[in-house]
């Protein structure tokens, strides 16, 4: 609520912005900088290519000796994008600049158009899901919670359907229940760790019907 009621005047623009539009800074006037997002940005995309290029390079190498702070860094704002306060902030920060806004849908038609980090990012998300289903029981119980949630009798009319019309669809279907049981064949370690996890789906099913029917 803090950031919302103090304002602060941009040293560049003149113009008098809530916190939220300036970058942090530890050792700033009010733990923020002197000058707003919106200059900063407009101050990065005024420089030439070349500064543009040396100036990521250096922050490379200055991260490459250093995996595991890298790593930490990238949890952290993993983490600080996940939280409500941040969707409130961008959003706010979308209706209130147009250039920003403008921007974002650039770089996500960009993201849309090269097919390839679509999959590595895709496979990075699958990844940490696999890792967090594995480690942690209670987000595993949501999953399987959300799960059998949504398997309803109109769930499955609409995959008989799509799988019945959708020709491509169908194609990968075959094609994950072929790599799914020669993964399955050829790895008794997933075998097991299949057989653990489906073990205790429904351990926590029966536990979680029992409480039910004792509150009815």
């Amino acid at each position: 609520m803090q950031d919302e009621t103090l304002t602060k005047v941009c040293t560049k623009c003149g113009e008098a912005k809530v916190l939220e539009a300036f970058h942090a800074k530890k050792g700033g006037r009010m733990g923020r900088r002197s000058t707003c997002r919106k200059c900063e940005a407009d101050k990065y995309l005024a420089l030439p290519n070349d500064v543009k290029k040396a100036r990521a390079k250096r922050n490379h190498e200055k991260h490459k000796g250093n995996a595991e702070r890298a790593e930490k860094k990238k949890t952290r704002d993993r983490e600080r994008r996940n939280t409500d306060e941040f969707r409130l902030q961008l959003r706010r920060r979308r209706a209130e600049d147009e250039e920003f806004a403008e921007r974002e849908r650039k770089n996500k038609r960009k993201r849309r158009s090269d097919p390839d980090k679509r999959r590595r990012e895709y496979d990075l998300a699958t990844q940490r899901h696999k890792e967090r289903y594995a480690a942690d029981v209670d987000y595993r119980n949501r999953v399987i919670e959300i799960d059998r949630l949504r398997r309803t009798p109109d769930y499955y009319a609409r995959l008989r359907d799509k799988y019945a019309s959708d020709e491509a669809y169908r194609a990968r279907r075959l094609q994950w229940n072929l790599e799914f049981r020669i993964k399955r064949r050829e790895n008794e370690e997933f075998d097991a760790f299949m057989e653990r996890m489906e073990a205790e789906a429904a351990e926590w099913e029966a536990t979680n019907h029992t409480t039910t029917e004792e509150e009815t």
